[in-house]
């Protein structure tokens, strides 16, 4: 019996569904303290229309469907707080849904629990006065945030693509 030698290369980040990334908007609502992020244009659009969120940027890229071991990126809403939250951990999401009365609103996206080719830390910090998750990809901007803007650390939440 004999075995012929075979490997997989999986250390490229388009191995990993880069080449079918999406943008994840960021938008802000300075009237109710709220960032809220998407990776559906429509959304930005009605937010935008709808509800005065402003465009702020594109926090990253992430998958549209489940990949390459990419995981959901829960979304849920708090409208007593006007807040957006998003997690990747479903018994947080349970715990906001059920002790703190957010509405779970679905699937943002897909992103990974741990870093991979390609991929960068998506950051989270909240803000205690206004009620508001903030997430970006850039840890200059967590850590401004932290320090200038009343934010609290609130680690990472995921890894997702590096937004171009």
């Amino acid at each position: 019996m004999s075995f012929q030698n075979t490997s997989v290369n999986l250390g490229s980040s388009d191995d990993m569904g880069e080449s079918q990334a999406v943008p994840f908007y960021r938008l802000w609502q300075k009237n109710q303290g709220d960032h809220f992020y998407t990776a559906t244009a429509f959304e930005v659009i009605k937010a935008m229309q709808d509800s005065s969120f402003q465009f702020e940027s594109i926090t990253g890229r992430l998958l549209p469907n489940r990949l390459y071991g990419a995981l959901p990126l829960y979304r849920a809403y708090g409208p007593t707080a006007t807040d957006h939250f998003y997690t990747m951990d479903w018994a947080k999401l349970q715990d906001f849904v059920v002790k703190q009365s957010y509405n779970y609103e679905g699937i943002a996206g897909y992103i990974f629990a741990s870093s991979q080719p390609g991929t960068v830390a998506l950051y989270c910090a909240y803000n205690p006065s206004i009620k508001d998750h903030f997430y970006t990809a850039s840890e200059a901007e967590w850590k401004k945030a932290i320090a200038e803007s009343g934010y609290e650390d609130r680690g990472i939440t995921g890894y997702l693509f590096a937004p171009n």
